[in-house]
């Protein structure tokens, strides 16, 4: 950007700047790509978005995801969810347990 110089360095951030924000409790659908169902789970994301291609990384089956960002592998044991604008983006089950709960089954209606 013009007229910005960046500088580095390691001290703390300046908090005057800063603000604190939290996710809005929005509630998605998620699938779990699991070895067991993986044939159900290409199929349903695949009556999402027809981009979807199965494949193999080394002999682990995934899912490639064409995705806001690019694309993204969703490997067997990942969770994939449905975006507020019907975007599919893999999430992996670490991560997915620190932000997310499950709250139903999709045919609930609180999802």
């Amino acid at each position: 950007m013009q007229g910005l110089t960046l500088k580095r360095r390691m001290i703390k951030l300046d908090k005057k700047y800063w603000k604190k924000a939290k996710r809005l409790p929005k509630i998605l659908d998620v699938i779990y790509f699991d070895d067991d169902i993986k044939q159900i789970v290409y199929n349903e994301l695949c009556g999402i978005n027809q981009s979807v291609e199965p494949c193999f990384d080394g002999e682990i089956p995934c899912i490639v995801i064409p995705t806001l960002e690019g694309e993204m592998k969703a490997h067997v044991g990942d969770w994939i969810i449905l975006g507020t604008k019907g975007e599919l983006y893999p999430c992996k089950p670490d991560i997915f347990k620190e932000i997310y709960e499950i709250v139903g089954k999709g045919d609930d209606k609180n999802g």
